[in-house]
């Protein structure tokens, strides 16, 4: 996936510095985007645990994500986007001690989680042409953490959030790189590098309505 990734961002900045000087003005024009990205957090969660106490297998769908965008002028946009990613943790078993200093085991115990992130954006558009739209830009928003587990346990809760300690918070990113490859004057691809939640790398297709 890394090189793919890769090789599409090269492909992107060759096309870019290699047409002609074509730039559209799409002012007033609103952008509807879906798609689907992959982040650190998952890459993190997708991985089995196994030592002395602790023995959990887990893994994480992609982040699915939809974006609205409206061109304020000739290189500005601005946009919100939202994107819901889903864990899962299966504990095989986990050795704790209990408040009253007595060792306890937990066996068979799933937690499902969800990531959930709103958040506004704003986008330089170094280069728009008819056929391609490169950009850079900074979003802010908030993530969202919700947990649901298969027991109602206090004490095992407790430890779990220390193994995983993701909750709700603010958060600022950058779209180091993204770009629209348009295949008509409406329908584009769209694919992005980010830094910060809620994904690292996006893909998806987008819809330009225009004024």
């Amino acid at each position: 996936m890394r090189f793919v990734a890769l090789f599409l961002f090269s492909f992107i900045i060759t096309t870019a510095f290699s047409q002609k000087k074509d730039r559209i003005d799409e002012t007033g024009n609103k952008i509807v985007g879906f798609g689907a990205g992959l982040s650190l957090t998952g890459i993190y969660l997708e991985q089995d645990y196994n030592n002395d106490t602790i023995d959990y297998v887990s893994n994480a769908k992609v982040a699915l994500q939809a974006h609205f965008e409206y061109f304020a002028s000739k290189k500005i946009s601005l946009g919100v986007q939202s994107s819901i990613q889903n864990f899962k943790v299966f504990v095989n078993s986990w050795d704790f001690e209990s408040k009253n200093a007595m060792p306890r085991t937990v066996e068979n115990v799933s937690v499902n989680m969800n990531r959930i992130y709103f958040g506004a954006r704003i986008l330089l558009h170094y280069k728009n042409t008819s056929k391609l739209d490169v950009y850079s830009g900074i979003r802010a928003g908030a993530v969202y953490w919700s947990k649901k587990f298969s027991i109602d346990d206090n004490e095992f809760e407790k430890e779990f959030e220390e193994e995983f300690p993701f909750n709700t918070r603010q958060s600022i990113g950058l779209i180091a790189l993204g770009s629209r490859v348009k295949f008509t004057p409406e329908i584009a691809a769209h694919i992005e590098l980010n830094i910060g939640a809620p994904y690292l790398f996006a893909f998806g297709a987008s819809y330009t309505f225009k004024k």
